[in-house]
């Protein structure tokens, strides 16, 4: 009797060491991993006001493709649930110019705010996204990417007339349009002086365009090139 008491004490006493360290008591079992995360947060402007209708973009790190997409609300707050992993977030919307925040995990619950910039801070890109007859592709995505290793994927959705506008921080940026299935062939935009974009007649970001009309199968992107405060190139 008194050996099984010693015994039962014994236990007691490591069970209370286990827990005061943190670990599980012997036979219990671990909590499992969280089997999705949800990031959340609020889009503001420059000034901190609300940004209602921001695009946010959940982006694993070192992908192209965004994990999920999301609208902000009139509150400029913003949801989504993804598998727990490494994201960045960036914010579109048609006033500022882009947010970014770079990659962090993503575990259980995630708050990220995001700020965006001053027009003067980034460049207007906007045009048309259509298919290989020339019908509109409304609700297409066009995607722009900075830097693969940082993944900064920024992402607009183009209106029922297939037309698209974003604001993209002043650096150079590979694009392509989405739609469903169909993948535009990538065109390069690149910042030239004062915010806008290269502004030399026939420069890569022109003939990538041309070259992605000339597919037969699949969304085609065509745009225009502006400055920050200036018209169309």
């Amino acid at each position: 009797m008194m050996l099984h008491l010693v015994r039962a004490f014994i236990l007691a006493c490591a069970a209370g060491l286990a827990a005061a360290a943190g670990a599980p008591p012997a036979g219990a079992e671990e909590a499992p991993a969280p089997a999705s995360a949800e990031v959340s947060g609020t889009v503001v402007g420059p000034g901190g006001e609300p940004a209602a209708g921001a695009i946010v973009a959940v982006v694993l790190r070192n992908r192209a493709d965004p994990a999920a997409v999301a609208v902000s609300d009139a509150r400029g707050a913003f949801s989504a649930t993804v598998p727990p992993g490494t994201y960045a977030l960036t914010a579109t919307h048609p006033q500022w110019t882009a947010a970014y925040s770079p990659p962090a995990e993503a575990s259980g619950k995630a708050v990220r705010d995001l700020r965006l910039l001053a027009p003067a801070e980034g460049f207007l890109l906007a045009g048309e996204v259509r298919d290989s007859t020339g019908a509109a592709l409304g609700g297409a995505q066009v995607r722009c990417m900075r830097s693969f290793l940082r993944s900064d994927l920024f992402v607009v959705h183009a209106d029922g007339a297939g037309r698209y506008a974003l604001r993209l921080p002043a650096a150079p940026h590979v694009c392509r349009a989405v739609a469903g299935e169909a993948r535009s062939a990538h065109f390069e935009v690149a910042a030239g002086g004062g915010g806008g974009l290269d502004p030399r007649p026939g420069g890569p970001a022109a003939d990538a365009a041309r070259r992605a009309r000339l597919r037969r199968h699949g969304a085609v992107a065509r745009g225009r090139r502006r400055r920050a405060g200036g018209g169309a190139r």
